[in-house]
């Protein structure tokens, strides 16, 4: 604001007149970036960062020189070019805070008139032109737009890791409650590279939501089925529990009313199960006895076949003897 109060309000016209143009027209270009740059921080003209008391005196001092210059010779256009430098800043500053009064106030402390000064003049003209009440109310709109200018600011400074992925969630989250508008606005005053950056940031946030509500779906849909299948086991076995039941209590009823005819007929089939049993023991002993007489005769040598002749003969003359 310096460089162009003197190149507008001090310079000589007739040295370099065409020179000092130029140069103003920079200096308007980058005073309008700076401004910019300011608001999209985190905390734009907050007394912490700013010497906003060295601001307001300075504001004051450039618009008397202004008022100063319409009675010299100095050209309405050059005038008009210095006094725009300060209604962008203090409508920067208005519209940050989203209110005027706060303004006003640290005007008074300076002992600067916040109604009947050149500075008290503007900002009754800015706040007009911002739609802002006198009272320190902070209209909603100004508040989203220091919000979306916050979250943004934080996401580009935010390292890689935890702290960018919390940056990028307090982002979205503000998409989600109060729409693009906000933000769309706001990223067209970045440059290019950072807002491809910011919409690359809340695309992969996107997906990463979108994959994270499949995966609970699929969990969920897996869940449903495994209590399904618990649900048809329960139902089967509660099935065959109750059947059982059912049929010891038939067979109790049945039981108690022929209780003699049952015994009886216990014994009956007792005494039938113990004769087939010994018959089938005589069975096999009898078979086992044939078998051992078939052994000998099936598997006697030559030499045991002569010593039963033998002893056959022997037996006839013991029997002839006899006989004799």
């Amino acid at each position: 604001m310096t460089l162009q109060q003197q190149l507008c309000l001090k310079a000589d016209g007739a040295v370099d007149a065409v020179f000092n143009s130029r140069l103003s027209r920079v200096v308007t270009k980058l005073f309008s970036r700076v401004v910019k740059a300011e608001e999209s921080s985190p905390e734009p003209f907050s007394t912490t960062n700013v010497d906003m008391e060295a601001v307001i005196c300075f504001l004051e001092d450039v618009l008397v020189a202004c008022d100063e210059a319409v009675e010299g010779m100095i050209a309405q256009d050059a005038i008009a070019t210095t006094r725009n430098l300060a209604k962008v800043l203090v409508a920067a500053i208005l519209k940050t805070r989203g209110e005027a009064e706060s303004f006003r106030q640290q005007m008074g402390q300076l002992e600067i008139d916040s109604i009947s000064s050149a500075l008290g003049q503007l900002v009754a003209s800015c706040a007009s032109d911002l739609g802002l009440s006198n009272t320190a109310n902070v209209s909603r709109d100004s508040t989203c737009s220091k919000d979306v200018a916050t979250l943004v600011s934080a996401v580009g400074e935010a390292p890689m890791g935890a702290e960018r992925e919390a940056a990028v969630a307090a982002l979205r989250e503000y998409k989600l409650e109060h729409g693009d508008e906000e933000l769309n606005n706001h990223l067209k005053e970045v440059s290019a590279a950072f807002r491809a950056f910011i919409l690359e940031q809340l695309s992969g946030a996107s997906k990463a939501a979108f994959q994270e509500r499949a995966m609970t779906n699929s969990m969920s849909e897996r869940i449903k089925s495994i209590r399904s299948k618990l649900n048809a086991t329960e139902a089967v076995v509660q099935s065959a529990v109750d059947r059982e039941d059912s049929s010891s209590f038939l067979s109790a009823s049945t039981g108690s009313g022929s209780a003699a005819d049952t015994s009886s007929a216990s014994s009956s089939n007792a005494k039938g199960f113990r004769e087939r049993l010994a018959a089938a023991q005589d069975k096999r002993v009898s078979s086992n006895t044939s078998v051992t007489k078939e052994i000998p005769e099936s598997t006697t040598t030559t030499g045991s076949r002569a010593a039963a002749l033998r002893a056959r003969l022997q037996a006839v003359k013991r029997q002839a003897e006899q006989t004799d």
